[in-house]
């Protein structure tokens, strides 16, 4: 069979996507004719590239805006990577899953959760540019409202959330981010997890709903919710378990113990963030297997500032 060799420009970025992570791939030329097409077998892709978004806070945890290429350094699986795209973006549309926690360890504690989503909406959520879809839990998970920019449908569907049953957190997650989450849009993939962490009956471990989050490049930004007395160990519950969801895909964790300032400054930060976040681009390595995990590092010329981005992505030989 045919062996075609495709090489792009380094400088494209909006392009199809190995794995699912953001590696960026350039299209087939339309001058081959569609014979040619079902005559390939393998397609070898030599400028690819893996673009990956961070954001960057100072000691006091403020959103730092304003920097440039050489402010940052890449690393990947520990070599360092000439960057060949940098950007900061403001304007990207959001897909934005708001995954709810009604279980009955938050029953005192639901009408936080349920105002924190109505806030959410009214103060982030831009009509004809980001979309939304809702989904709560408890043992199971539930598609409560499917993708739209209806603030109406959007509130009138928190509304109706009660309390029951277990707290299936990382099952949330895995099916939030394999269902719904997917894609090659050029949007900016987001969960916000309204929850007190407490995992209690979920079928998947929190690496699986982690590996499930990075395949699909979304971002977990978490309110903790103040819980009940838990009988999990501690590394199994609250702030270590959002700690992990949120760190390892670039995002960070919010404690609401507090009133509705409390909950509008945590707002204000987010909103901050995902519009303002940096693009950085650097030309994709061969991957070692089918099943390939590649770190990512972000170093900063500025040793009092700190980058968050996901941890890294799988790969695939295509």
């Amino acid at each position: 069979m045919k062996r075609v060799l495709i090489v792009c420009a380094l400088a494209l970025i909006a392009m199809h996507k190995v794995a699912g992570q953001d590696v960026q791939q350039p299209k087939p030329s339309v001058q081959n004719s569609k014979a040619e097409q079902a005559d390939d077998e393998t397609i070898s892709f030599e400028a690819a590239l893996v673009n990956t978004r961070v954001s960057v806070r100072d000691a006091q945890g403020r959103f730092v805006s304003g920097l440039t290429r050489n402010d940052f350094t890449v690393l990947e699986d520990g070599r360092e990577q000439p960057i060949i795209y940098f950007s900061q973006e403001s304007d990207q549309p959001l897909r934005v899953a708001i995954v709810v926690d009604r279980s009955r360890s938050v029953q005192t504690v639901l009408g936080r959760a349920q105002n924190a989503v109505h806030d959410f909406i009214n103060s982030v959520i831009r009509t004809g540019k980001d979309r939304v879809c809702l989904v709560a839990f408890d043992s199971a998970v539930y598609l409560v409202q499917d993708f739209t920019d209806d603030s109406n449908k959007l509130s009138s569907a928190v509304n109706k959330l009660t309390a029951a049953g277990g707290t299936s957190v990382f099952d949330a997650i895995y099916k939030t981010s394999r269902d719904k989450l997917t894609g090659t849009e050029e949007a900016r993939r987001v969960i916000v997890l309204i929850t007190d962490g407490d995992d209690t009956t979920s079928n998947a471990s929190i690496e699986q709903a982690t590996e499930m989050a990075l395949r699909n490049n979304v971002t977990v930004y978490a309110i903790r919710l103040p819980g009940e007395n838990s009988l999990n160990v501690r590394e199994q519950q609250g702030k270590p378990v959002l700690a992990r969801l949120t760190e390892t895909t670039g995002g960070r964790q919010f404690h609401l113990d507090g009133g509705q300032g409390q909950l509008a400054g945590f707002l204000n930060k987010l909103k901050e963030e995902l519009r303002s976040q940096y693009s950085i681009g650097y030309q994709f390595q061969s991957a070692s297997s089918a099943r390939s995990f590649h770190k990512i590092t972000i170093k900063l010329l500025q040793p009092a500032l700190r980058a968050f981005t996901r941890s890294g992505y799988y790969s695939r030989s295509e």
